[in-house]
């Protein structure tokens, strides 16, 4: 169905997020998929571009 090429933890959004390639017809944002990372089968969802925080509102709460 695809392939998971990068991912990793996001400290500030709190959560993985990976990036990868899908068959055209999974390309769909909103798509609910099952990616294996290391192992195990994780719940992933297509979405159209990362998250974004140009302003850095998230990663500077405590300032």
């Amino acid at each position: 169905m695809g392939r998971l090429t990068s991912g990793g933890y996001s400290v500030a959004f709190g959560k993985s997020i990976g990036m990868g390639y899908v068959r055209p017809d999974l390309a769909v944002p909103g798509t609910r998929l099952k990616v294996r990372m290391q192992a195990r089968l994780r719940d992933a969802e297509v979405t159209v571009d990362g998250p974004h925080d140009p302003k850095n509102e998230t990663i500077r709460i405590d300032g």
